[in-house]
């Protein structure tokens, strides 16, 4: 049994190890993915405030618009975690301590994404249903 103990906590420090290593690949990956999905929303913002279209072609065009900007936070959420978790690691993986750190300011982040709430700066009407608020 102690063995099997072993060879976990082994395959845990090499998952560690591996999951440091291709951290900064994965942040500069996310990186070009908001990049990308900001020049989608702006293509779709110029076509919403330059195009001709129905009724049913607008609603359509919003969803699309809803669908990209969601995919943007997602990938812009992560991004944050990410950077917050590697800003600690970075040159410092040898000190437990630092790891723990980094977990606790992971998990702050991860807490401000759950109050997240945005104050509009013209469109004061669209503050309840932006934030969810009745």
């Amino acid at each position: 049994m102690e063995d099997n103990k072993l060879l976990k906590f082994e395959q845990d420090l090499k998952n560690v190890r591996d999951f440091i290593q291709n951290l900064p690949k994965e942040i500069e990956y996310l990186e070009q993915q908001v990049t990308v999905l900001d020049q989608e929303s702006q293509d779709l913002l110029h076509y919403a405030e330059l195009g001709r279209f129905s009724a049913s072609e607008g609603y359509k065009l919003a969803k699309e618009i809803q669908q990209t900007r969601c995919r943007r936070r997602e990938a812009k959420d992560k991004l944050e975690v990410m950077q917050t978790a590697w800003s600690r690691l970075n040159g410092k993986l040898g000190n437990i301590h630092i790891i723990n750190e980094a977990i606790g300011d992971v998990r702050k982040t991860l807490q401000r994404k759950e109050n997240r709430y945005y104050k509009p700066r013209v469109r004061h009407d669209l503050e309840c249903k932006i934030n969810h608020l009745k």
